[in-house]
């Protein structure tokens, strides 16, 4: 059952695993601020109500967007399902519409759905069917998994964890420390492509205005069409910071979750 409605964006879950893309796209989430701005009415997102928690199954772009440009709430498909539902449709969610999914965001729904305990025991083609990629896409993500690792060069190395942005280190029985702290420390893997090829085309979009304003005659005119420009970068950027402190608390999260782990273990 599914229907239309407007829902506050604080009462909207995002940290239900559902999110399937490796990462917001900054330039997208300011193109559809930007469409909101102007009332153009994009597609709803699409959530799943257990009763209890309204889980975003489809629609991060369109979320971040819409808190970009101001708003409050946002128009949602209300599904009635639990969060395993909603994880569920987020695999294929974006296979045929949106924005195209790279190669990363298909391998991270396929693996969310070989880590589901029932999904995992499915045929490649019925996860492939719901992930909205190939079955030969999957036999070659489960070939990945399945090839052996590098050996360990000593038994006290220390293996790191990603998480996020953020890194546990688990030490071996014979280094453990006497401590249940787990040690963090931020991963930085420098810009994408995709980053620095949008700052080029900001530069020389930003050089363009220069120009523009040294040869037009209504300089006032130019100078508020730049307001307006850096208004929307200023919007993106609280996007982008946001975006990131929700991944910094799904990473301080799981470094508890590991830390209680650890502790239990060790009795």
């Amino acid at each position: 059952m599914k229907k239309l409605e407007r829902l506050r964006l604080d009462a909207i879950r995002l940290d239900g695993g559902t999110q399937m893309r490796e990462r917001i796209h900054q330039d997208k989430v300011g193109e559809y601020a930007e469409l909101y701005r102007e009332e153009v009415e994009l597609p709803p997102i699409i959530v799943f109500f257990d009763g209890v928690n309204y889980w975003l199954g489809d629609g991060f772009h369109r979320y971040f967007a819409s808190e970009a440009a101001g708003f409050k709430d946002i128009e949602a498909e209300v599904r009635s399902g639990t969060q395993r539902d909603a994880v569920r449709f987020s695999w294929g969610a974006n296979g045929h519409h949106g924005l195209p999914r790279t190669r990363a965001d298909r391998r991270k729904a396929v693996l969310s759905a070989l880590d589901d305990p029932e999904s995992s025991e499915w045929s490649n083609r019925k996860i492939a069917e719901l992930c909205a990629v190939s079955h030969t896409f999957v036999n070659q993500i489960k070939r990945e998994m399945e090839e052996p690792k590098a050996p360990k060069e000593s038994k006290d190395k220390v293996e790191g964890v990603k998480v996020g942005d953020v890194v546990e280190t688990l030490p071996s029985d014979e280094a453990a420390p006497k401590s249940d702290k787990v040690e963090t420390f931020p991963m930085d893997d420098g810009p994408s492509e995709e980053e620095m090829e949008a700052a080029r085309l900001r530069e020389e979009a930003d050089r363009k205005l220069i120009d523009d304003m040294l040869e037009s005659d209504d300089v006032m005119k130019t100078l508020h069409e730049q307001v307006k420009n850096l208004t929307h970068i200023n919007a993106n950027l609280q996007t982008r910071i946001n975006v990131l402190m929700r991944e910094k608390n799904a990473a301080v999260d799981m470094v508890k979750d590991l830390q209680k782990q650890i502790k239990k273990a060790k009795k």
